[in-house]
């Protein structure tokens, strides 16, 4: 190995330490506008750049997006930016692998986080920001994985215990909370509904199609000439 190309190395080895030495949660990210999480976000999109071009590999470069996508979702939305920021890293994570399989993965580890319920109060807060900012983000996506991540938050059975709650009034300055898995099962349960009504008016047009189509099979009648007023009835002569 060149002396150059162990310098590159370490370089990023030291670069990376250092992005991924940093600490974020709700309670700090709230605080950054814009710009200031573009910043962020830009960081790991360049770092995993740079592993694809020193040859480390899809998942590396993945797991760095991976971490800038929790970083994003535990944000508090209050602005609605995370519509614009989200595509930012949807746009590069989808050139190694399927945006909604890695979004589903970073849910299912925050409903791990939060079901232990071994974790600090600021954590749990975090967490249960990414769940949330996910499922709003899923609230206008109707697909297979949209649905089956919003199943997963669901079938979660989360609650919001007291000492989460009272972290989330003072030092969020949230009210009252509802649980994820219930906003994930009234999503589903609507979208169940949309289906059965869009279902039911297929048949009904199904239904309605086929009468039309027995009709134009049917034989037109035949008139006698006592029905047709019009007809012309041939004068014939008779010699007797």
């Amino acid at each position: 190995m060149g002396l150059m190309k162990l310098l590159l190395i370490l370089s990023a080895l030291f670069f990376q330490a250092g992005l991924f030495a940093k600490s974020y949660n709700s309670k700090t990210l709230k605080t950054k506008d814009y710009e200031e999480m573009r910043a962020i976000l830009n960081e790991y999109v360049r770092s995993s750049q740079s592993s694809i071009s020193q040859g480390e590999g899809d998942d590396i470069a993945v797991l760095k997006l991976k971490k800038a996508l929790k970083i994003l979702l535990m944000r508090p939305d209050t602005d609605a930016i995370k519509s614009s920021l989200i595509v930012i890293l949807q746009n590069e994570i989808i050139q190694y692998r399927s945006f909604m399989s890695v979004l589903q993965e970073v849910v299912e580890e925050a409903l791990n986080g939060l079901k232990s319920k071994q974790s600090r109060f600021a954590y749990q807060a975090s967490l249960l920001y990414i769940v949330e900012n996910a499922l709003s983000y899923l609230q206008s996506i109707n697909n297979k994985e949209s649905n089956a991540t919003l199943n997963s938050i669901k079938q979660a059975k989360l609650k919001i215990s007291k000492g989460l709650y009272n972290y989330l009034l003072l030092e969020m300055g949230r009210g009252r909370t509802a649980s994820p898995s219930r906003l994930a099962d009234k999503i589903l349960r609507a979208r169940l509904k949309e289906l059965k009504e869009q279902e039911r008016k297929r048949a009904k047009e199904e239904k309605k199609a086929m009468k039309v189509k027995k009709k134009k099979r049917r034989p037109s009648a035949i008139k006698t000439e006592d029905q047709n007023e019009n007809t012309i009835k041939p004068n014939v002569k008779i010699d007797l």
